[in-house]
């Protein structure tokens, strides 16, 4: 009997750690943010399976990278436009910016496509996330490129324009820009679908238009 008493703190120890294996605070069930908002780490993780971003998602889930590769985007453009210079100080802005750090392979990624939408919608996209400019980097292919080269998902939770369908706008009938589907007629631009990267847009479409696309 002594001994089976001796032996009950290593028995507690045991069902203590039995108890929090089955925790929902593990890194397996944490909720994602803009644009993945729907999704978890381990089911974001589950459905990059290809790419340069695949070992990313944890670090992805948990930045809001719409915003930060916006942010290191406009901030690298106002300082300069050269394209010699640009890759570099939006690496390091995205590096200084993400805890971990993306992996060099998917910080590619983002900083390419913050390169595309310098080289053809620098006009568009100066201002940052605007449905306009994510309109112009889905017509110009920068959003297709990015998401062949990061093997992301595209996006489902609302909030932002750009991503899979957007419903609302100024669109009439329905129409297709850049593979994603813009639905509804006139009337109040309603959130189109999120979007992810660089300049991509997000939040609320303005005056009636439908988000067309973004990452």
């Amino acid at each position: 009997m002594r001994g089976l008493l001796k032996l009950s703190p290593a028995f507690a120890a045991i069902a203590l750690a039995m108890a929090c294996g089955d925790d929902d605070s593990t890194p397996s069930a944490v909720q994602c943010k803009f644009p993945y908002a729907d999704a978890t780490t381990a089911t974001l993780k589950a459905k990059t399976t290809s790419g340069k971003c695949t070992a990313d998602t944890d670090t992805i889930c948990k930045t809001d990278m719409v915003k930060t590769s916006a942010d290191c985007g406009t901030s690298c453009l106002s300082q300069s436009t050269d394209p010699a210079t640009l890759p570099t100080c939006v690496t390091e802005c995205l590096k200084k910016n993400t805890t971990p750090s993306l992996s060099d392979g998917c910080t590619g990624c983002y900083v390419a496509d913050v390169g595309c939408s310098a080289a053809n919608c620098l006009a568009t996209c100066a201002a940052g996330s605007t449905p306009d400019c994510a309109a112009c980097r889905v017509e110009k292919g920068c959003a297709a490129a990015f998401y062949t080269c990061s093997g992301l998902p595209l996006p489902t939770a609302s909030g932002g324009s750009g991503g899979a369908s957007s419903t609302g706008g100024a669109s009439s009938g329905g129409s297709t820009s850049g593979g994603h589907t813009s639905q509804g007629g006139a009337g109040a631009g309603a959130p189109g679908s999120a979007g992810e990267g660089p300049m991509s847009g997000a939040g609320q479409t303005a005056g009636g238009n439908g988000g067309a696309g973004g990452i």
